[in-house]
């Protein structure tokens, strides 16, 4: 089997998940420049991380698959999978304050910030799309 580049794979069933995994590794990658993120505010740095893989692991968690016969159960396990979702959003939110704070903090390039937000935009309108479908799927 060949590689596939990126820009030539097929568009996924799951392209929440892979925009969120996208936010999470640029988060992680950039954060890891200890000249620019530098020890001394660590817990801004932690933050940022921490927020950034919540996001990936509400929406993963949130994907598994809900067939179960028990129409109770179902119920619980949609409730849960519907509250992961609106979990991520929250993060959404966090990240976007910490990354303005970042941006003075860390002395960023705007061209960082602006893509930064992007990724976060784009993982943050998918979720909502994808929940939003999720509610009027389950009638919720």
């Amino acid at each position: 089997m060949s590689n596939v580049l990126g820009k030539d794979r097929p568009k996924s069933k799951f392209d929440t998940g892979d925009a969120c995994l996208d936010l999470m590794v640029y988060t992680t990658n950039i954060l890891s420049n200890e000249k620019v993120f530098t020890p001394k505010y660590q817990k801004n740095i932690d933050s940022i991380a921490y927020e950034a893989r919540m996001i990936y692991h509400c929406v993963r968690t949130s994907n598994y698959d809900i067939k179960i016969k028990n129409p109770k159960e179902e119920q619980v396990l949609v409730a849960e999978r519907l509250r992961l979702q609106v979990e991520a959003l929250r993060y959404c939110a966090e990240l976007r304050t910490d990354i303005a704070i970042a941006k003075p903090l860390f002395h960023l390039r705007a061209g960082r910030i602006r893509y930064w937000n992007q990724l976060l935009k784009h993982a943050e309108d998918l979720i909502k799309k994808w929940h939003k479908s999720e509610i009027i799927r389950y009638g919720m």
